[in-house]
């Protein structure tokens, strides 16, 4: 039995940068293929279904029974916001006499990090709805680990002070969205909390129905610390390309009716 898997490799440099990047950009998407021990000498080749503003090349490599081989699949990104989507990946496996064909629906990156984000603030309290009447304040410079580092637009922080930073999700299609967060904040998607004040209660999932949808992070007065948060989601593998899209912080600095009103 061929015994075969497929998944992109759980954390790549270059990978994570070009779809950070709102350039277009080549990059080589690493696919790792595992056969099973007893597998017979095989060829895989991968292609990549077409997705709009995209380009793939095909890459195929012999298979090492009971080992893991890495296909480089050299693309080219699409400009502007990267959706988070599923590549939709074709395999197919020959031999001697044999051909078996596959699909595959494939997350780019294990941990999807939103760093496209609008902030307003410090505030003596409590957070204010909406921005306080402050100006929303492109929040974009993350650190190598996703991280959002609010003093870089506030200063440091004084004891009491809250603050509130945005995200504008745009949805094509409904999609199932698991949210992980890290930091002194509380998560809101439209305004319904996202997870827990509970320990372990940092995650939760949601349905985002079709439409721009904020994504909330707001720094509570009781936290203590530093105001760095990161937030990362996981999606469903039927996510496809369009479906889900995080819009640029510019852009959505220039959204203050719709930030406010949720």
């Amino acid at each position: 039995l061929l015994g075969a898997t497929v998944k992109v490799r759980d954390w790549d440099a270059g990978v994570t940068r070009a779809l950070a990047d709102a350039a277009s950009r080549a990059v080589d998407l690493p696919l790792e293929v595992t056969a099973a021990r007893g597998a017979p000498s095989t060829l895989c080749r991968i292609e990549v279904d077409p997705v709009e503003g995209w380009a793939f090349e095909a890459a195929e490599q012999a298979l090492k029974p009971g080992g893991t081989v890495t296909l480089a699949v050299r693309a080219q990104t699409a400009a502007g916001p990267k959706e988070f989507f599923a590549l939709p990946v074709v395999c197919t496996f020959s031999g001697d006499g044999w051909r078996i064909r596959t699909r595959h629906a494939l997350p780019l990156l294990t941990e999807h990090r939103l760093c496209q984000w609008v902030a307003a603030g410090p505030f003596e309290g409590a957070v204010p709805k909406g921005s306080g009447n402050r100006p929303w304040q492109v929040l974009t410079n993350a650190t190598v680990h996703g991280e959002m580092p609010l003093g870089a637009v506030f200063g440091p922080r004084k004891p009491g002070q809250s603050a509130v930073a945005c995200a504008v999700l745009r949805v094509a299609r409904p999609v199932a969205l698991t949210l992980h967060v890290r930091g002194p904040v509380r998560l809101f998607v439209d305004g319904r909390r996202v997870g827990t004040s509970m320990p372990r209660g940092e995650w939760g999932s949601v349905l985002l129905e079709p439409g721009d949808r904020v994504l909330r992070a707001e720094v509570p007065p009781e936290t203590k610390g530093e105001w760095t948060f990161k937030v990362f989601g996981r999606f469903s593998r039927a996510c496809a390309p369009g479906d889900f899209t995080v819009l640029p912080a510019v852009e959505a600095a220039g959204m203050g009716a719709l930030l406010d009103g949720r």
